[in-house]
């Protein structure tokens, strides 16, 4: 069993809320700065709770993965805290909790990414969520006076993008978790020489399984 696999929903509700943030954005670019700044924290207060939601609820998380994960969502509530926590600072401050915010997730998606390398598929998409919100933060470090609307576009995208990295990374956990609990009542026989994996019949009065069952 593969105990290296976060917990799937949470990662795919981070993917959905990420893309719904984006298509927000993209239909309602003509906000100011500050309300823009303060959306992103909501976002990042959000997206940190599930992230540590799938760090500490992960039951097949190794605990490279359930750290991992613990940290970026602290660095995401700590970012909305700050934001919320100081309301009196300038626009370009609050660009660069912005984009300090997306760095240092960035680089703990990066390392979760390594971790998972021997996974397959697993630590590239890790790796590519964490590329995303490192090129966000370096373009808003680039280019600290940008202006609300350019702003809104490039969070859009972000989110848009980040997202589907996020959701692609759940569908793939998704596929890779074992079986569901009602295959628990599977077992695997032999017949003329041929495993084969057919239905548990259990008989409540003798509490055995009936073997003719098995090969109908």
């Amino acid at each position: 069993m593969d105990r290296m696999l976060p917990s799937w929903q949470a990662l795919a509700l981070r993917g959905i809320v990420g893309i719904v943030l984006g298509v927000i954005l993209v239909f309602l670019p003509h906000v100011t700065l500050a309300v823009l700044v303060l959306t992103i924290a909501a976002y990042a207060l959000f997206d940190g709770i599930l992230a540590v939601i799938v760090g500490i609820g992960s039951l097949r998380g190794g605990k490279r993965h359930r750290w991992g994960f613990v940290f970026e969502g602290a660095v995401g509530i700590a970012f909305a805290l700050a934001v919320v926590l100081y309301p009196q600072a300038t626009a370009f401050v609050l660009l660069y909790f912005v984009a300090l915010w997306a760095m240092v997730s960035g680089m703990l998606e990066l390392i979760l990414g390594w971790q998972s390398r021997m996974r397959p598929g697993l630590g590239v998409r890790l790796s590519v969520a964490g590329g995303i919100s490192i090129v966000l933060g370096a373009v808003i470090y680039a280019e600290p006076m940008v202006g609300a609307v350019a702003f809104a576009r490039l969070m859009a995208a972000y989110g848009i993008a980040f997202g589907a990295a996020l959701l692609s990374t759940a569908i793939h956990v998704r596929a890779q978790e074992p079986a569901p609990s009602y295959l628990e009542g599977v077992v695997t026989v032999v017949n003329n020489g041929i495993p084969k994996r057919v239905p548990r019949e259990y008989n409540a009065a003798s509490k055995t399984v009936s073997a003719a069952s098995l090969f109908r």
